[in-house]
């Protein structure tokens, strides 16, 4: 189907010589009458189809069917695949935390008994340098 347009607004409209008068020429476009072609009628009525043709059809059916079955099931199994990947990477992160966090108990408990150890210590050593000093004697000078 050709548009039909107002003569000012077509593309094809050319000026003439003469005082302001314009000339509108509208080119109708050709199309090309379809030829038929060989083994076409089969497709269009069936009633003509040979028995290896049709079976051909049916092959074709099947494997577009086959096929978008194939990749409907090839995205599912992306998908959960990557749904399990983030799991695991949630489950390491959790694993690592928590052995973070023992680590840590770890090393507050290591501190708490070395400071309990120091304490021990210092305290020996002052009772030590207590019990030494009423053994020493008082020295007097005489003038």
């Amino acid at each position: 189907m050709v548009k039909k347009t107002p003569i000012s607004k077509s593309k094809s409209a050319t000026k003439t010589k003469g005082p302001g008068s314009m000339k509108a020429s509208v080119s109708k476009k050709q199309s090309k009458h379809k030829r038929r072609e060989k083994g076409k009628s089969e497709l269009d009525n069936p009633k003509y189809a040979s028995i290896d043709f049709m079976l051909e059809m049916v092959d074709k059916a099947s494997s577009k069917v086959e096929m978008k079955e194939a990749e409907k099931l090839a995205r599912r199994e992306k998908i959960e695949k990557m749904i399990e990947e983030k799991e695991s990477k949630r489950d390491k992160k959790k694993e690592e935390r928590k052995e973070k966090l023992e680590h840590a108990k770890q090393q507050l408990k290591q501190k708490k008994r070395k400071n309990a150890d120091d304490k021990k210590e210092k305290q020996k050593q002052e009772q030590a340098t207590k019990e030494q000093k009423p053994k020493s004697k008082k020295r007097v000078r005489f003038s």
